[in-house]
């Protein structure tokens, strides 16, 4: 991998007044929730044009889903906090995996995250004073997650699309809404100039130059079987940059949420805002409720990171044989706590639960089991959030920064809209090198080539291809891993891939099977992409031959020094290569305000 040169210091401080500058570069942004939106408003302040692609309008991303809160150091409790601290958590919790310079500035840019959300209009749930009301969430020793009731990704989400219509309505955005990102457009220097997409499911690939993109399509969430997100969120995206040889990290940090549980289609979450409030886990034992999170760790009890909560309810049910009724579920209970707090502060888990599960959780609890939730790993990026392709940038959960080994709750949001404001700007001051219409001119020729060429780009694949690998990833991707296991389920799909007949040459500047002709199967070429990305994650799991955080080895179950190191993987041809990155802080980008240090004028992929 090549050395990505530094040559600016974005300033990623919220423009207070809404104003707009008139330089119109274009920069496209892929993905409409809270990460893309914060890049696009970012990117239109600092005087570009923007065009948002996304399959689903920003009132359906993903993003309104959250349900818990925004973390920010804001000390108004009296506890003596501060973005050191929120830090220091942070890094913590993530196992020391993630960048340290980069949780620092996301800590710092915090309260200022808040302050420019309160100024869009989001209406945080507000203490006895009058200020934004902050509250206990897993893995911090302070109160530091500001919420919105138990529904703050549909505040948080309101108070960026209100803005981001606004700047469409005044022409600097424009927005094509049901469109699917196929394939990123290179030039010979493997320079981003833009991409390649199409309208709606039966829509002819168009070519779309651009200075810079922005992928913030979220989660890989088709792998499985069953997530809490949303499913819409399929990760083809970023498959598809996969396959053309972007790098990625950590593919195998997947966080599995304690507190979910089964319904048609998928997992339902109990948001963590049950636990913060006082609610507690337990099982029955002699004929007693045994409270095991608060018997294993007496100083947090219930409020202990996601990964080691799951993890304990995975051993009470497997290892004890205590899950409720000989299964795989332990009771929630938040039965005791007061109306006030249930009726206002649980409200969504209350109607959620009497809606999907028939249980009033204030008569009896609620049986929960871990289920998958959060990617930690993904499009692996910098501090100013450029990947290792020039001019292209991610942000949001389908990019690998912030979180390490395990994320904290109430980061995601934050980390969403803080990087997507520093991808935007970035992208925006910086982005441009190369010639994107020249690369779009080179893609819109083969495009042609191909379609009038009679030749299939890729052979049709078995309608079972999706429920193939979601078995193989349920299978062997589980809380607890085994390398005997893995290797079997990578053989699996690399057989998968190879019936699909996928060849992995191609156009734009990197591999890539043709996304057109007339003997195009459009569902057949996406399944074989996704299929490519899942290999990337089980390898990745097999590569890793340690224990950290969400990434549990039977066979290797000790954490190793040499292993606090980003897990970098990319595809050439057919082939994974993978390279172990050093996490020290020295790759971070440009300094960032509030980041306190100046760093380094050159990132390498070593």
């Amino acid at each position: 991998m090549t050395a990505i040169k530094r040559n600016g210091k974005p300033d990623v401080k919220n423009n207070v007044n809404g104003s707009v500058n008139t330089n119109k570069k274009e920069i496209i942004v892929v993905g409409s929730g809270l990460a893309g939106m914060s890049a696009a408003i970012a990117a239109v302040e600092e005087g570009c044009h923007v065009t948002l692609l996304s399959r689903t309008l920003p009132e359906r991303a993903q993003s309104v889903m959250a349900a818990g809160g925004i973390n920010a150091a804001m000390d108004t409790k009296g506890q003596d906090d501060g973005p050191d601290q929120h830090a220091a958590d942070t890094l913590a919790a993530g196992q020391y995996l993630a960048d340290p310079q980069a949780v620092a500035d996301l800590a710092a840019g915090a309260p200022d995250i808040i302050r420019w959300m309160e100024r869009l209009g989001v209406l945080f749930s507000r203490d006895a004073q009058g200020r934004v009301d902050l509250r206990y969430f897993g893995g911090q020793k302070k109160m530091r997650t500001a919420y919105a009731r138990s529904g703050i990704g549909r505040q948080l989400v309101t108070g960026l699309s209100q803005r981001l219509h606004q700047l469409e309505a005044a022409g600097c955005v424009t927005f094509i809404p049901d469109a699917d990102f196929l394939a990123g457009v290179f030039d010979d220097g493997g320079r981003c100039g833009g991409c390649v997409f199409r309208r709606g499911p039966w829509g002819a690939p168009e070519v779309l130059p651009a200075q810079g993109v922005i992928l913030a399509a979220g989660a890989p969430g088709q792998l499985f079987p069953k997530t809490t997100g949303a499913v819409t969120s399929s990760g083809q995206a970023a498959a598809a940059l996969f396959r053309q040889g972007v790098a990625m990290a950590n593919l195998e940090m997947i966080q599995y949420h304690p507190t979910t549980v089964d319904i048609p289609a998928k997992r339902l979450l109990i948001s963590e805002s049950a636990r913060g409030e006082g609610g507690r886990l337990w099982v029955p034992r002699n004929g007693e409720p045994w409270y095991f999170m608060e018997d294993w760790y007496p100083e947090r009890g219930n409020l202990m990171p996601r990964d080691v909560v799951s993890q304990s309810i995975w051993k009470v049910c497997h290892q004890y044989g205590l899950g409720l009724d000989g299964g795989e579920q332990v009771n929630l209970d938040v039965s005791f706590l007061p109306d006030a707090i249930l009726e206002d502060n649980l409200a969504e888990i209350l109607d959620l639960s009497r809606t999907y599960l028939n249980i009033d959780p204030k008569t009896r609890p609620i049986p929960v089991y871990p289920g998958i939730h959060y990617f930690m790993g993904g499009i692996w990026v910098d501090a100013c959030h450029r990947t290792d392709r020039e001019n292209l940038y991610a942000a949001g959960e389908c990019a690998c920064q912030y979180h390490g080994a395990n994320r904290l709750g109430g980061n995601s949001t934050l980390g969403a809209i803080y990087g997507g404001r520093v991808a935007g700007t970035h992208a925006a001051r910086y982005a441009g090198s190369g010639d994107p219409a020249a690369a779009a001119q080179a893609a819109a020729r083969w495009l042609k080539k191909e379609a009038t060429s009679g030749r299939p780009a890729a052979a049709p694949g078995a309608p079972d291809t999706r429920a193939r690998v979601h078995a193989v990833m349920d299978r062997v991707m589980g809380i607890y891993r085994e390398g005997p296991e893995l290797e079997q389920g990578l053989a699996e799909l690399m057989k998968l891939t190879e019936r699909l007949g996928q060849p992995l040459d191609g156009p734009f500047g990197g591999p890539i099977s043709g996304p057109t002709g007339p003997g195009w199967d459009a569902r057949s070429w996406e399944d074989g992409t996704m299929a490519l990305l899942a290999q990337g994650f089980v390898a990745s799991a097999l590569n890793r031959q340690e224990s950290r955080g969400a990434h549990q080895r039977r066979d290797y179950p000790d954490k190793d020094p040499q292993w606090q190191a980003a897990n970098v993987v990319r595809c050439n041809g057919r082939d994974l290569l993978f390279e172990r990155m050093p996490v020290d802080g020295k790759r971070a980008g440009v300094e960032i305000p509030g980041s306190g240090a100046a760093l380094k004028e050159e990132v390498k992929v070593q």
